[in-house]
Formats: C-alpha cells, sequence, structure tokens
C-alpha cells in the first residue's frame, strides 16, 4: 500500500509497534528494583517481551508515529491521515479518536482508490 501512495505524491510512514517486528521490546524485570547508583541508574534483570496484543500501548505508538510524521520538514500536520487494516484499523481509528485524521484521509482521491482495490480484492462488505 505504501508505494501507491507514495506514487501519488504522499508521504507514508509504516511502522512496528513496541515489541513487534524490528521495534524494541517492552522489558518485565525478574527481581525486585535495586537502589539507584550515585548516578540514578540501576542494573536489572529483565526479559524482553515480544508480540503482544496492547491495545492502549498501540494506540499510543500510533499517535507517536503521527507526532513524527507532523515534524518532518515537507509533511503539512494540518493533513495526515491514518490507515489500518484488521487490528491496526480498529487500533488507528482509535488513536485518532477525534476522527479528524481519519476523516481527511477517507476524503482522498488515493483513499477511495486504495478503498475501491480493496473492495475489489475481497469483495464489498455485507
Amino acid at each position: 500500500m505504501g508505494p501507491m501512495f507514495v506514487n501519488n505524491g504522499y508521504v507514508f510512514l509504516a511502522f512496528d509497534y513496541r515489541g513487534w517486528g524490528e521495534s524494541e521490546s517492552k522489558l518485565l524485570m525478574l527481581e525486585p528494583m535495586p537502589a539507584p547508583d550515585e548516578k540514578g541508574e540501576v542494573t536489572v534483570k529483565a526479559r524482553a517481551i515480544r508480540w503482544q496484543m496492547d491495545f492502549a500501548d498501540q494506540c499510543a505508538d500510533i499517535r507517536a508515529a503521527i507526532a513524527f510524521v507532523a515534524g518532518e520538514p515537507n509533511v503539512d500536520a494540518s493533513r495526515i491521515g491514518v490507515t489500518g487494516t484488521s487490528y491496526g484499523g480498529g487500533a488507528s481509528a482509535d488513536a485518532d479518536a477525534l476522527g479528524a485524521c481519519a476523516k481527511r484521509l477517507r476524503e482522498t482521491p488515493t483513499a477511495r482508490r486504495v478503498a475501491s482495490w480493496v473492495s475489489g480484492m475481497f469483495g464489498r462488505p455485507k
């Protein structure tokens, strides 16, 4: 999907949620928190947590991605859109609680072509 948006003049960001794909893991401490040293640092034994469905964290990751893109040169922050499929579609809609990003994306000609392409591949929803 990314190349189609880029070929139509859009900036496109695809990312991995924390703990998924190539992103960093969340950590679960395996022992009680030690006292900080003189620099305020601690060393802990921890387990990397991967592949966990955490809707709140994933919505926060989407909001962070939107904020990142908004700060990029050549990006008009008032024209940022979000999209997702399956679980990511629900998380995208929830992350964009006011609906402004999703509404703007749905109104673009390219997004209408994507919707047409997807419905052509999978059929229209019943």
